[in-house]
């Protein structure tokens, strides 16, 4: 455990697994809670994967959830149709929550 504070995070992640089982699963939901705070304690963003529904976005955004990708947000675009062809990092991809 010790080594991964050597490991230089940009952000993490919150699977679409996880993310499927929002709200409903109570596992899932401490999970998620946790991986959240753990982030923003290490002051990093977090990027939900797979929001499909309108109470997994909720959910995310009362937890502050900083970042989502999916479905409910928005199809998939190919990288020329993504802000004008520009890649302006890694976080282009995702949707800003709060």
């Amino acid at each position: 455990m010790a080594s991964l504070s050597r490991i230089p995070f940009a952000r993490l992640g919150v699977t679409k697994e996880l993310v499927r089982a929002l709200p409903w699963d109570p596992d899932s939901a401490a999970i998620v809670k946790t991986v959240i705070s753990l982030a923003h304690r290490l002051d990093l963003p977090v990027v939900a994967e797979g929001i499909e529904r309108k109470e997994q976005m909720v959910w995310l955004k009362a937890n502050r959830c900083d970042y989502g990708q999916g479905y409910y947000i928005g199809k998939p675009l190919p990288p020329g149709e993504i802000w004008g062809g520009r890649i302006q990092g890694v976080m282009v991809w995702a949707y800003p929550l709060h």
